[in-house]
C-alpha cells in the first residue's frame, strides 16, 4: 500500500472522504448509496475505520470522479490527466461581453473585521 500503514491508510482514507463529504455536502446516506454499502459502514469509515470492502471504495470513488487511490491513500497518480469541469458537466454560456469581476474573501466575522 505505497509503504502506508494500516492505520495511517484509515487516517487518509478518514480525512479524503470528510473533505469530499464537506466539500460536495454529501450525507453517510449518500455515500453509503455511491458505495453500494450500509449507512453503518459508511460512517465507520469517517470514524476511522480501514476499509475492508475496496471494492466499495473503488465504486464510491467511481461515482465521486476521482482516482481510487486519491480517495484511499491521498496520492495523486502520475498518469492522471489534470481535471477539466467538460468531462463531468455540459457547459452552458451565462454572458457574453466585457464585464468587471471582483473577487473577496471572506473571514469569519471577529477576525480581522474592520468594524
Amino acid at each position: 500500500m505505497s509503504g502506508k500503514s494500516r492505520n495511517n491508510v484509515a487516517i487518509e482514507f478518514r480525512r479524503n472522504l470528510e473533505s469530499l463529504m464537506k466539500e460536495r455536502r454529501l450525507s453517510l446516506q449518500d455515500i453509503s448509496r455511491m458505495a453500494g454499502v450500509s449507512k453503518s459502514v459508511a460512517h465507520s469509515w469517517t470514524t476511522g475505520a480501514v476499509p475492508q470492502n475496496l471494492p466499495a471504495v473503488a465504486r464510491l470513488a467511481d461515482e465521486l470522479g476521482i482516482s481510487f487511490k486519491v480517495l484511499l491513500l491521498g496520492e495523486q497518480d502520475n498518469h492522471v490527466q489534470e481535471f477539466e469541469a467538460g468531462h463531468v458537466f455540459d457547459m452552458q454560456d451565462v454572458f457574453d461581453g466585457l464585464c468587471v469581476l471582483s473577487i473577496k474573501k471572506v473571514i469569519p466575522k471577529g477576525k480581522n473585521s474592520r468594524g
